[in-house]
């Protein structure tokens, strides 16, 4: 039994470092092309988006990637812009960029295999995020905000009936927010839980339309389906560790008042 202790220790200390960066199974978008970045940018008012879409992109799931921005408002007077870039000036990372705390919109990064300028729900013919069941959400890294009120959505679709399944919108925070988690047993849709293994198209929408969001920015570097490590088997092994720790209290031997 004193074993237990050391074994629950163990378990323990296996589930906190399963919790570092995690390591990325399948890319949805590694933002490191093209050379010199892809950007589209909106500064009218007008409800017509402006789209910008790329076929041939090496990094990226099903080599296409398509960003649309919608200005929707901003405060005051004066021009200002919305805009969302891929690798602008060769950095890597996706920004979505609201200019002088004032405008504010939204901004949608769409994987379907093509590059139309629309979002198509079976274009990717059929994609197991899951790699066999191994990975079990989205990861964003070295996600960063500026700002509040930014709100992050995931869609998925499937490829045999184009059917739409969503994280929902997730509020962010200000700051450096790491390696951010969307796990596919949180999306619904039609008929309850997401099964991610037949998956026709990808949307990711960043959305600062809201007064409180006027001028919030955020970045964020390579964004793939990923293994996250189970919060039930983190637990249970923290149980088994206290539980050893209890033990080896109860046992210990109580010094004699001669002593």
């Amino acid at each position: 039994m004193p074993n237990l202790f050391f074994r629950g220790v163990f378990c323990f200390g296996v589930g906190l470092l399963s919790a570092a960066p995690l390591q990325a199974d399948l890319v949805i978008d590694g933002f490191s092309s093209p050379a010199g970045g892809q950007v589209a940018s909106d500064d009218t008012i007008n409800g017509v988006p402006v789209i910008s879409s790329l076929g041939g992109q090496a990094g990226v799931l099903g080599m296409s990637r398509e960003i649309i921005v919608n200005k929707t408002g901003q405060i005051g007077f004066g021009t200002q812009t919305v805009r969302a870039s891929s690798n602008e000036v060769d950095t890597d990372i996706f920004n979505f960029d609201q200019f002088s705390s004032t405008a504010r919109g939204t901004a949608n990064l769409i994987y379907d295999g093509g590059a139309d300028g629309m979002l198509s729900p079976m274009g990717l013919g059929g994609v197991d995020l899951t790699q066999g069941g191994t990975n079990a959400g989205f990861v964003f890294e070295n996600l960063t905000v500026t700002g509040s009120g930014l709100m992050l959505t995931v869609n998925l679709y499937n490829a045999a009936t184009g059917a739409l399944f969503t994280s929902g919108a997730q509020l962010l925070t200000n700051g450096f927010m790491g390696d951010y988690v969307l796990l596919y047993s949180s999306f619904v849709g039609p008929g309850g839980a997401l099964t991610p293994t037949n998956v026709g198209a990808i949307e990711i929408i960043v959305d600062g339309s809201a007064i409180v969001a006027s001028g919030s920015d955020l970045t964020f570097a390579l964004v793939s389906s990923a293994a996250v490590p189970e919060p039930s088997s983190m637990v249970l092994c923290g149980l088994l560790s206290l539980a050893g720790v209890g033990y080896r209290l109860r046992r210990r031997p109580v010094a004699s008042a001669a002593a």
